[in-house]
């Protein structure tokens, strides 16, 4: 008779830890949450708890495939994804973290697939006409980019992402006017940490257009930037705060990664070579286009334009 109590307890016990362990789905918003709270590796965990639950549970391979990226394991991301949309076809948020993988691989077709499937699936999902605008953009279909861009602005008029892209664009085909407006835009939404890098491109603009501006938005863009990183040295050395060897020093500085390294070294020889231009060094801005020639960064097509619009330069090709 006395052991009846123990196992009354024990069976409580029991009962108590079955009632309080988790579901699948539950664990995958303990990820999603520790995630939002930077703790990366307890939100994996989570992940790898709901999916030992549930190994077809959809929302779990595809936070496991995010999970992937935020330790640069895009090989595992894709498997992930993979995963997900062979158990569930329709959806477009996977295909759109698939496409960005295949694109950054190269495998610029498949990339394109998923991102006309995701679109076909939700006409009114921001990423999907943002990734596609990329890899037109980057497949040479300008203006097939600036119809996607355009249809991204219309979508989320508040996000700069559509501005910014379409942008870049504009300057490449020459249309400074609509870059112009396009910079002006991003900047009344965004007065933080690019507006010291926007306000630079647009100050390279304004100049080429031949035009004052009677705001002095760069300069008060720099004198508010509490930062002394990379963002706000174009906007130095277009002010005169760095000479042009201190500009080219700065962008091997403090990159946080050989990527980083490679696009600061590469807005660099960009921003000498447009000072350059338009101080009608058409040779010293030659030669700084050159170096970008290669490049499959924004720098990259911005240079390709310029170069094909000095005298006697044929239209460059756009390397893939």
């Amino acid at each position: 008779m006395k052991i009846l109590p123990f196992l009354t307890m024990l069976l409580a016990l029991e009962c108590a830890s079955v009632s309080q362990a988790q579901t699948a789905a539950e664990w995958v918003e303990t990820g999603i949450a520790k995630g939002r709270n930077y703790d990366f590796p307890g939100a994996t965990d989570a992940f790898d708890n709901a999916l030992a639950l549930d190994p077809k549970l959809v929302p779990a391979l595809f936070n496991r495939g995010l999970a992937c990226l935020w330790t640069d394991d895009a090989n595992g991301a894709l498997g992930y994804f993979d995963k997900a949309i062979a158990l569930e076809p329709e959806n477009a948020q996977a295909r759109v973290e698939r496409a960005k993988i295949k694109a950054a691989k190269g495998d610029k077709a498949a990339a394109l697939a998923d991102y006309n499937q995701a679109i076909a699936l939700q006409p009114k999902y921001p990423f999907a006409w943002l990734g596609r605008g990329n890899v037109k953009r980057d497949g040479g279909d300008l203006a097939g980019a600036l119809k996607d861009y355009d249809q991204l602005i219309l979508l989320s008029p508040a996000d700069g992402a559509g501005y910014y892209c379409r942008a870049l664009v504009r300057e490449v085909l020459g249309n400074f006017e609509g870059a112009l407006s396009d910079y002006e835009k991003l900047l009344a939404l965004d007065e933080t940490t690019l507006n010291a890098s926007i306000s630079a491109h647009r100050e390279l603009i304004l100049r080429r257009l031949q035009r004052a501006d009677p705001t002095d938005r760069l300069k008060n863009a720099l004198m508010n930037y509490k930062g002394d990183d990379w963002y706000r040295a174009p906007g130095d050395f277009i002010t005169g705060q760095l000479t042009e060897a201190a500009f080219l020093a700065k962008a091997g500085e403090g990159a946080p990664s050989p990527v980083m390294l490679e696009i600061q070294q590469g807005e660099a020889f960009y921003y000498v070579g447009m000072m350059r231009l338009l101080a009608h060094d058409t040779a010293g801005a030659r030669e700084y286009f050159e170096k970008l020639k290669s490049s499959t960064h924004a720098e990259g097509d911005l240079a390709r334009a310029e170069l094909a619009r000095l005298p006697g330069e044929k239209p460059a090709a756009k390397s893939k």
